[in-house]
């Protein structure tokens, strides 16, 4: 052994051997060819531990092209990740989630490996987290907005309903989405004063437009004479308030 090999190190500072740390960098390369980078990431599924677990969490934080090279990666560290199991999994997967912009894949994946109840505790917890001012990317935010809309409770239409004071406008559009599959007695008045009050056109027409589709009644409502000048030729009203799209004109 000669004296380099003494002081070599054999692990970086948070204690990854190095020679992992290697194929942790081939397995997140994008523009790697394809098979080193298939290489790494089934020698990381191979090893297991901590660290490798959660940089096959990372693969699905990033695209590379063609779209079916990026698929079929994604599918065979989604399914290596299913069978090391939920507790092996779901802890880097949470810190995934509170973390990386992109997390359709992540949420896919925590659904398959933990209760309904624990995925719903989770997004609550993390949701509650934020506030509705100014940020540069809130991709994040808005992909677990569309995930809560998946329950219908009071608890998450009553924590979503902030956010229909967003800063940013995809964030009160999702808001809306997520917000229509509620319960219209918790969620009614607010979306119909947004409707009100915000800039955004294409707002204001989604929330008529699930009002439609979910027959919701406008009965009652303080503005309504307001919110019925938005409506136009396009929509009537019956008897019981419920908005109804009008036949178009035939020719």
């Amino acid at each position: 052994m000669g004296l380099f090999d003494l002081f070599k190190k054999k692990e970086t500072d948070d204690g990854v051997p190095w020679s992992l740390r290697r194929k942790i960098k081939r397995a997140h390369s994008k523009f790697s060819p394809a098979e080193e980078r298939q290489a790494a990431l089934q020698s990381l599924a191979e090893d297991g531990s901590p660290p490798a677990v959660a940089a096959l969490i990372r693969r699905f934080t990033f695209y590379v092209e063609p779209l079916t090279t990026d698929e079929r990666e994604r599918d065979y560290v989604y399914d290596r990740l299913l069978d090391f199991g939920k507790e092996k999994t779901v802890p880097p997967l949470i810190r995934s989630i509170r973390e990386s912009d992109s997390i359709q894949w992540q949420l896919r994946l925590f659904h398959d490996l933990a209760s309904e109840e624990e995925v719903l505790e989770t997004l609550l917890e993390i949701i509650e987290g934020y506030d509705t001012e100014y940020e540069k990317n809130p991709q994040r935010k808005i992909q677990i907005i569309g995930a809560l809309g998946e329950w219908k409770s009071e608890r998450v239409a009553q924590v979503l309903l902030r956010f229909l004071e967003d800063v940013d406008e995809e964030v009160r559009y999702q808001t809306v989405q997520s917000l229509l599959s509620q319960d219209p007695e918790i969620t009614r008045d607010r979306l119909m004063d947004l409707a009100l009050a915000d800039a955004s056109n294409r707002i204001r027409d989604l929330v008529i437009d699930g009002f439609v589709e979910h027959a919701v009644s406008i009965k009652g409502y303080p503005q309504r004479k307001q919110f019925e000048d938005l409506l136009g030729d396009a929509f009537s009203i019956d008897k019981q308030g419920v908005i109804r799209r009008r036949p178009p004109k035939s020719r």
